[in-house]
């Protein structure tokens, strides 16, 4: 079983654009090769977060065009740069419905793997609403014990970054 997580993308809607200097799409390019050379058969693309600069339309075409050979083994959740909505428009088949607690439930192999959005509009924090966390609950006590991995954008304790 393979499982690969990828994190804080920053695509700008530009494909030669830079943020901060550095050039985020090409740096995803970089990634994606190594990912398709050494990581070509992993079961499961786990995208958690801010994989656009400022949640435009445009980052989210750029990503879906660099990321295009791993999509139909993906899952995506929003981070706190990321538009949601627009999200979940473009990737109707890596993002969960807006009603859903749990962003994602999959069983592979022996492991189980949860994603949960933490996403708060307009903020760099992130939090878990109660109806998640009774959701997570649930998930985990109705099956029976086997490992479990969380995926969330946010850390779910403070480590004093932001």
């Amino acid at each position: 079983m393979r499982i690969l997580q990828l994190s804080d993308f920053h695509i700008l809607s530009e494909a030669t654009a830079r943020l901060r200097g550095v050039p985020t799409a090409d740096c995803l390019r970089d990634v994606l090769e190594v990912v398709q050379s050494d990581f070509a058969d992993a079961e499961l693309f786990v995208m958690t977060g801010d994989l656009a600069a400022y949640g435009e339309a445009g980052s989210y075409d750029l990503v879906g065009e660099l990321c295009a050979e791993v999509l139909s083994r993906a899952v995506m959740l929003p981070g706190n740069h990321d538009e949601p909505e627009l999200l979940r428009q473009v990737f109707p088949q890596c993002v969960a419905a807006e009603s859903a607690e749990l962003t994602f439930v999959r069983n592979i192999g022996d492991w189980r793997l949860i994603g949960l959005n933490s996403h708060v509009p307009d903020e760099v924090g992130g939090e878990l609403s109660e109806r998640q966390l009774a959701a997570l609950r649930c998930e985990l006590t109705e099956e029976s014990p086997r490992p479990t991995l969380v995926f969330v954008h946010h850390p779910p304790v403070s480590v004093q970054s932001a």
